[in-house]
């Protein structure tokens, strides 16, 4: 997973083990520029960006579909034996279904599993 930002890029990873962050320096703010159409030139080219470079650990030390599969049975627990509503409506669920099918016919390019 990739989430890319204004200042900046999260990375977490196949492995799940630990996040990767680079950012811009908070206290950085961008001089004002014009655009030139020179050859060579570019937004970025007369400037060293102060890029902030972490890796955090992920906590708890567990793989996310573990814990996902942990929740989902406990809420499949609580809807069979406690009456409780499960927080995804069958509605909501089959919705993520159509629209990943028109997803896929869209893309044929892409080798969907199943």
């Amino acid at each position: 997973c990739t989430v890319m930002g204004d200042r900046g890029t999260l990375i977490y990873g196949q492995e799940q083990t630990e996040i990767q962050l680079k950012y811009l320096d908070p206290e950085f703010q961008w001089d004002e520029i014009t655009a030139d159409s020179g050859p060579g030139k570019g937004m970025c080219s007369d400037h060293d960006l102060p890029w902030i470079e972490e890796t955090r650990k992920v906590m708890p030390e567990t793989r996310m579909w573990d814990q996902v599969e942990i929740a989902i049975a406990a809420h499949l627990y609580d809807a069979l034996r406690n009456d409780i509503p499960f927080p995804i409506k069958s509605a909501e669920a089959l919705e993520v279904v159509r629209v990943s099918e028109i997803v896929k016919k869209q893309n044929p390019q892409f080798q969907w599993l199943g």
